[in-house]
């Protein structure tokens, strides 16, 4: 809803609409990286924090430069800024299901050997950036979607890669995050 720049009017009257229910309406905010899973977004190549294709459907993919992560990471702000202008009631930051930020967060994704990737701390960089911004320009807080069970399996991650999701919540708690759908897994060998 709030892909572009500037501020939208539908975006108001879904607030409005949903406020004249009593109820509350927290706008997510994602982006894909090398995923491509929604109809009718089209792009020739994706990018994430590798320039691996996309194990799914091979689409291919660019490793984003430092500027470009800086980009995205005031796309998320101006997105958060935008909703609480509509009047809506807050954010949440997707990062689960093997999109942007869960690219960034695993080992199994992200190649990167600068400021984000490498070491864990490193991998959470681009996360807590995304999350600092948006706190900055939201209100309340940004929650953060990690939802284990949704990426083991999928887009390079396997049940045998540690998931950084219980160190990565962590040090979202200390940003005042508050998180969303924690889900823990067992897996066993058969």
């Amino acid at each position: 809803m709030v892909a572009g720049a500037g501020r939208h009017a539908g975006e108001e009257l879904v607030g409005e609409a949903v406020h004249a229910h009593d109820c509350r309406f927290i706008l997510q905010l994602s982006h894909g990286g090398r995923q491509r899973d929604i109809n009718g977004i089209e792009y020739p190549v994706g990018v994430s924090s590798t320039d691996k294709s996309d194990p799914l459907h091979g689409f291919r993919c660019e490793r984003l430069t430092v500027p470009e992560i800086r980009e995205i990471v005031r796309a998320f702000a101006d997105g958060a800024r935008r909703a609480r202008e509509a009047g809506l009631d807050g954010v949440e930051l997707h990062g689960a299901n093997g999109y942007l930020i869960t690219q960034f967060l695993s080992s199994a994704i992200n190649d990167r050997t600068d400021d984000y990737g490498g070491s864990l701390e490193n991998r959470m960089r681009f996360a807590l950036e995304v999350t600092e911004a948006v706190r900055a320009v939201a209100n309340p807080t940004p929650g953060i979607r990690r939802n284990v069970r949704s990426v083991a399996g999928v887009q390079g991650l396997s049940v045998a890669t540690p998931d950084p999701s219980h160190h990565a919540l962590r040090a979202f708690g200390t940003t005042g995050v508050v998180i969303g759908e924690p889900v823990a897994i067992r897996i066993e060998q058969v």
